[in-house]
């Protein structure tokens, strides 16, 4: 009985690693293309993932979210050209790397008043989230017009090329 125990939590904490690994990643790809996609991504299962209080990873893994956050910052608060909205981001951010370190704390160890605060933080972490999402369906709206712009300027020039 113990024996399965151990296992299972083992591959608790393999998966909760895997799931870093991934929140890491979608923040290294936010400093690249489709920066809002991968941030929305990314935000979105740091968020879903650190609220989990059986989930937890380790310091290390929570360290190396922490860094991408803080590495992709200025990627995702380019995103935001008003200045009121670039510091909601900002703030946003730094709950974002709040967040990933107490991912990697010992739920036992919290306290009621520490979940209250990490849901709170959380709260941050979802409004930018949305944001970026929405960011990102804009995105997918005007490719989609720019392609149609595009099949039409085509479908003229075989019209006037035509014999």
């Amino acid at each position: 009985m113990f024996q399965t125990f151990k296992t299972a939590t083992r591959d608790l904490h393999k998966e909760a690693a895997h799931r870093a690994v991934y929140v890491a990643d979608e923040f290294d790809r936010a400093r690249g293309p489709d920066v809002a996609y991968h941030a929305s991504h990314a935000l979105h299962s740091l968020a879903k993932n650190a609220a989990s209080p059986v989930h937890g990873v380790s310091p290390d893994c929570a360290e190396t979210v922490r860094r991408s956050v803080e590495i992709a910052s200025p990627h995702v608060l380019a995103l935001f050209p008003d200045p009121v909205d670039r510091s909601r981001a900002a703030l946003a951010l730094s709950k974002a790397k709040a967040v990933a370190v107490k991912w990697g704390e010992a739920t036992v160890d919290r306290q009621k008043s520490d979940l209250a605060a990490l849901r709170n933080e959380i709260r941050h972490v979802e409004w930018l989230r949305n944001c970026c999402h929405n960011l990102s369906l804009l995105d997918e709206i005007e490719e989609f017009h720019a392609r149609l712009a595009r099949d039409a300027m085509r479908a003229r020039h075989a019209q006037i090329s035509a014999p």
